[in-house]
C-alpha cells in the first residue's frame, strides 16, 4: 500500500489512488485541519513493560492521539526520547498559515499517512514557474511534521502536488536549498521568524529559477549566456550570503529523526 494514506482532502485533480475527500475549492487552515482529519492533538505518555510487573522504560516516551481511546489499537503513533516536543497539528499549521496570505484558501491538498506518523498541508503559492510560452508549472508551499520522530518538521518550496507517501517523499527528497527544518526541540515562536526569514530569501531565488529556466528553454545550449544567469540562481539579485543565510543552510542540511 504504497500510498499510506489515513485520511486527506484534495482539491483539484482525483489523486492517483481515488481516496481522501474531494473539496470544490481551495480550503482556509480551518476546513484543511477539518476536512483532513487533522483536527487532533497528540501527548507524550510513559512506557511500562506489559509482563505483569509493571517496569518503567524512562529513556522512551509513548506519543498517543487524544482523540483516541486508550484501548484503540491505532492510539500510538510514535515511540520518542523524553526531550521530544510534539508540535500539534492546528499550531504547526497556524505558523504555516501565518507565512503568507493568512486566512486565505490556498489549501489543495492535506491530511496524514497511516495511523497519524505523518501529518501535512500543501498550499498554491502565486508563483509559477514558466517555460516556455505555454508550460506552466504551479508552485506550492508544503508543510510536513512527523509525530514520531521520524522526520523533522519541514518547511519547503515544491512543485510537487503531495497526495500520498511516494510524492511527499519526492517532494522531500528535493533541492535542500528551498527548504526549511527544525528538530521537535526548538520553540516555535522563535523558528517562525526563521522561517520568515528563510522565506525572504528563497522565493526571489525561485523567480530567479524561472528566468533561468527560460533561458534554457529557448534554444540551443550557449555556455556563455547560461554564464550570465547562472549567479542568480544561486544568490538571487539584491540578497548576499550573510553569516544568517549560512545559518539557514546549516539547519536546513541538518536531518536524521527525532527518534534518538
Amino acid at each position: 500500500m504504497a500510498h499510506e494514506i489515513g485520511e486527506m482532502s484534495w482539491y483539484g485533480d482525483v489523486p492517483w489512488h481515488g481516496l481522501g475527500r474531494y473539496v470544490p475549492q481551495p480550503l482556509d487552515l480551518d476546513d484543511a485541519l477539518a476536512q483532513g482529519g487533522l483536527d487532533w492533538t497528540v501527548k507524550l505518555v510513559p512506557i511500562v513493560t506489559a509482563d505483569g510487573a509493571s517496569s518503567p522504560a524512562p529513556h522512551r516516551m509513548a506519543v498517543v492521539r487524544e482523540d483516541r481511546a486508550p484501548a484503540h489499537p491505532q492510539r500510538v503513533v510514535g515511540v520518542v526520547h523524553p526531550g521530544f516536543r510534539p508540535l500539534q497539528n492546528r499550531e504547526g499549521g497556524e505558523l504555516f498559515d501565518r507565512l503568507f496570505d493568512p486566512g486565505a484558501r490556498k489549501y489543495h491538498t492535506g491530511g496524514y499517512l497511516r495511523n497519524g506518523e505523518v501529518v501535512w498541508l500543501l498550499a498554491r503559492l502565486p508563483e509559477h514557474i514558466r517555460v516556455g510560452d505555454d508550460d506552466v508549472v504551479e508552485i506550492y508551499l508544503l508543510y510536513s511534521n512527523s509525530h514520531d520522530g521520524s522526520q523533522p518538521i519541514d518547511i519547503r518550496l515544491t512543485t510537487v502536488r503531495v497526495v500520498c507517501r511516494n510524492t511527499l517523499s519526492f517532494a522531500l527528497n528535493g533541492p535542500s536549498a528551498r527548504a526549511f527544518r527544525w528538530r521537535h526541540r526548538d520553540d516555535p515562536s522563535v523558528v517562525e521568524r526563521e522561517v520568515k526569514a528563510f522565506l525572504d530569501l528563497a522565493v526571489p531565488m525561485l523567480r530567479s529559477l524561472d528566468e533561468s529556466r527560460a533561458v534554457i528553454a529557448l534554444g540551443p545550449f550557449n555556455p556563455a549566456r547560461w554564464a550570465s544567469r547562472r549567479t542568480s540562481v544561486v544568490v538571487p539579485k539584491g540578497h548576499t550570503m550573510s553569516h544568517r543565510n549560512v545559518q539557514y543552510r546549516r539547519r536546513i542540511s541538518s536531518s536524521g529523526s527525532d527518534q534518538r
